[in-house]
């Protein structure tokens, strides 16, 4: 372990070279009051393995000392051990820190039952700030490549190959699933996604967008993070500005499992329908202006003809009496 980077499979390595000291089941914890704690019970060594792996995922840990201190009482089947110990946390700040264990025996001089307590409050803090600078930096690639662009089937596959490194393999995804409109996919590619929600926007053009806040949710351990972004786009050539909101959340390795976004989709469906009119009117506009010059040769010529009836009339008159009838 020493000086290795805590993830699933160093964990596991770790079990099997260990798992012999461990009755079959077990009971197991960690701080389970944190929020990236756990307290598990009548569990395989393993599955303990995969919960110290949630709440250290990623750090190292440098160097440590050990004491030890037997229950009084107990008949040697209950051990307390301090561990001051030099860890390297996610982000590659150092922290020194004491940490605390009580094991318990079975008959058989197996560990049945082991509990772990240290404060978790920087690797919250840790876990959070980078998994907030990985949906900044997700953010800021998808604009550099959207950015007064038109959306198309072929910009959102683009995108995905940019951005894929940042997601796990399959994700749930959604966006405003209580629309008829929205979507709510659960275990796909995270190109599936994309398509989904160019579907809906169109050829919408991404004019701009800025990122009003970002945070970590507390109680998910810097798991959870939280954005609410202002939008300016084109739809159906009529700008439309508009809020979202997004929730993306984490595995232990760093990557996006999960997003959610939440937009009034009622008003990209009205902004279309206003571009729509504008364009009925237009059309209807340019027909009546071609209908003008006809219309008014037209109305000339109807207009004419009584003229030239009485003209004929009167050239068959003397002078006199024609000028007599045009003057009454």
């Amino acid at each position: 372990m020493k000086g290795k980077t805590l993830d699933k499979g160093v964990m596991d390595t770790l079990v099997a070279q260990m798992d012999s000291f461990f009755a079959s089941k077990i009971d197991c914890s960690a701080t389970p009051e944190s929020p990236i704690g756990f307290e598990l019970h009548s569990v395989s060594f393993a599955e303990c393995g995969d919960g110290f792996v949630k709440v250290g995922g990623g750090s190292k840990t440098l160097d440590w000392s050990t004491e030890f201190a037997v229950v009084e009482g107990s008949g040697g089947k209950a051990v307390l051990v301090w561990q001051p110990a030099e860890q390297e946390l996610l982000s590659g700040s150092r922290l020194s820190q004491d940490i605390a264990y009580r094991f318990e025996f079975d008959d058989e001089g197996k560990i049945s039952k082991f509990a772990q307590e240290s404060d978790t409050t920087a690797f919250i803090a840790d876990v959070g700030t980078k998994n907030v600078a990985t949906v900044l930096s997700v953010f800021d690639k998808a604009k550099l490549l959207l950015k007064g662009n038109t959306l198309s089937p072929a910009l959102m596959a683009t995108l995905a190959g940019e951005l894929a490194s940042s997601y796990a393999p399959a994700v749930d995804c959604s966006m405003s699933p209580a629309s008829s409109s929205g979507y709510d996919l659960r275990g796909v590619p995270f190109h599936f996604c994309l398509a989904k929600a160019q579907e809906f926007l169109g050829d919408a053009k991404q004019v701009d967008w800025a990122i009003d806040a970002v945070a970590p949710v507390p109680a998910s351990g810097g798991t959870s993070i939280l954005l609410w972004q202002k939008n300016a786009m084109e739809v159906a050539g009529l700008p439309l500005t508009m809020n979202s909101a997004f929730k993306v959340d984490f595995n232990v390795a760093g990557l996006i499992t999960s997003f959610a976004q939440e937009l009034d989709t009622s008003a990209v469906f009205e902004t279309r329908a206003r571009a729509a009119s504008l364009a009925s009117e237009a059309s209807l506009a340019a027909q009546l202006s071609d209908l003008v010059l006809p219309g008014f040769l037209l109305g000339c010529f109807v207009g004419s003809i009584p003229l030239a009836v009485l003209l004929a009339h009167c050239h068959r008159l003397g002078s006199r009496e024609g000028y007599s009838m045009l003057a009454v």
